[in-house]
C-alpha cells in the first residue's frame, strides 16, 4: 500500500468512527437540553413559590400591623373614655360636696337666725 492509500484509509476509519458519534450527538444533546429545560422550569417554579411565600408573609405582617394599630386605637379610645368618665365622676363629686357645704351653711345660718330670734324673744 502506498502512503496515500494508508492516509486515505486512516481518514476513512476516522470518519467511520465519527459517524456513530455524529448520529448520537443530537439525541444526547436533545436529552441534555430537555434535562436543562426541566431544571430551569423547576428553578423558576421554586423561585415563584418563594416569591409567593414572601408576598404572603408581607401580607400577614401588614395585617398584623393593622390589627395592632386597631387594637392600640381601641385601647386609646377606651382609656380616653375612662378618663372622661373619671373627670365626670370627679366633677359630680365636687358638685355634691359643694351642695352639702351650701346646705350646711344654710342650716347653720338658719340655726343662727333661730337662736337670734330666741335671744331677742327672751330679752324682751
Amino acid at each position: 500500500m502506498t502512503r496515500k492509500l494508508e492516509d486515505l484509509l486512516r481518514i476513512l476509519g476516522i470518519l467511520l468512527l465519527l459517524t456513530p458519534a455524529s448520529v448520537m450527538l443530537p439525541s444526547t444533546l436533545t436529552a441534555q437540553m430537555q434535562h436543562w429545560f426541566q431544571e430551569e422550569r423547576m428553578r423558576q417554579m421554586s423561585e415563584q413559590q418563594q416569591w409567593s411565600q414572601w408576598q404572603r408573609a408581607l401580607l400577614r405582617q401588614e395585617q398584623i400591623r393593622q390589627m395592632q394599630d386597631r387594637q392600640q386605637a381601641l385601647q386609646w379610645q377606651q382609656q380616653e373614655q375612662a378618663r372622661q368618665m373619671q373627670d365626670r365622676q370627679q366633677a359630680l363629686q365636687l358638685q355634691r360636696q359643694d351642695q352639702v357645704r351650701q346646705m350646711q351653711d344654710y342650716e347653720r345660718d338658719l340655726q343662727a337666725q333661730r337662736q337670734e330670734q330666741l335671744r331677742q324673744k327672751y330679752q324682751r
